[in-house]
Parts: structure tokens; C-alpha cells; sequence
């Protein structure tokens, strides 16, 4: 199992990174162009498909946050890395963790054979609940506020 620190370290590097993506699209946006040259597109895809396959659903924080934002939120979870254990963090930093582990998890199962060895029954795929099942659930939160929490500026 990874421990809290190591999975505080991953996810501000995640947040790091989307925040230089988000940061030069911003700039390009400002620019006034409307797509990057061949170069830069086929670097910026390898580098969503780098943050994805760790941090499932990222990139639907990439669309809907500032570069101001993301960079905040790097500096929060480096700051609750920093933290002493017990003490209080953003509530979106847990939620954040939790969510990327359960679609991981849900991605896993569902790249699993069906039937036979290691796979899922008729009756294991019944009972797959969704991410936002799980979250809303552990967090004692709705769906909306969650989302609101891990897609708006949950740090402002």
C-alpha cells in the first residue's frame, strides 16, 4: 500500500502539471490562436495520457479550472504533505485521492476478462456501483457538492 505522503507527492505533482498545461493554453488562448502547433499537440496528449492513466478524470479538471486555481491546489496538498498527522487539510484533497482510486479501480475491473478465472461474474457486475456512489457515500456529501468540490474553485 502507498502511503499518505507518497499519495499526497503524486497528486500535487498531478496538479502541477496540469497547472503548466492550463497555464499555456490560457497564454495560446491569449494569443488569440486557437489550436497548437503539431509539435506541442502531440506533447501536450502524451502528457494527458501520462496524468490520466495515474489520475483517471484529471483532465476534466484541466477544462474546467484556471491555471490559478490548479496552482492553489498544488500548493494545498503540498502544504497537508508538510502537515504534522491529525491536522485538518482542504476536505477536497481526500476527495480528490478517493476519486481517482475508485474510477481507477472501476477502469481495472472493467479491462478484466468476463467469467472464467480473475474475471467478473454476472452477479460481480451487477453490483458495480458507480465512483459517485462510493464518494458520496464515504463523503456524506451529494453528487453536486462533490463535483462542485473537485471541478469548480473549491479554494477560493
Amino acid at each position: 500500500m502507498i502511503d499518505r505522503g507518497r499519495k499526497l507527492d503524486r497528486l500535487a505533482w498531478k496538479y502541477r502539471q496540469l497547472a503548466t498545461l492550463r497555464a499555456r493554453r490560457e497564454e495560446l488562448e491569449r494569443a488569440g490562436a486557437s489550436r497548437f502547433d503539431e509539435a506541442e499537440a502531440l506533447e501536450r496528449k502524451r502528457a494527458f495520457r501520462r496524468i490520466a492513466r495515474e489520475f483517471p478524470g484529471a483532465l476534466r479538471e484541466l477544462d474546467s479550472l484556471p491555471a490559478s486555481v490548479l496552482r492553489q491546489r498544488a500548493e494545498a496538498v503540498e502544504a497537508a504533505r508538510s502537515a504534522p498527522a491529525g491536522a485538518t487539510i482542504e476536505p477536497w484533497i481526500p476527495l480528490a485521492l478517493d476519486f481517482h482510486a475508485i474510477v481507477r479501480a472501476q477502469l481495472a475491473e472493467r479491462r478484466r476478462p468476463r467469467g472464467g478465472e480473475g474475471g467478473v461474474g454476472a452477479q460481480g457486475r451487477g453490483t458495480l456501483v458507480t465512483a459517485w456512489e462510493v464518494l458520496v457515500r464515504r463523503h456524506g456529501s451529494s453528487r453536486p457538492v462533490l463535483e462542485a468540490m473537485l471541478f469548480r474553485d473549491a479554494c477560493s
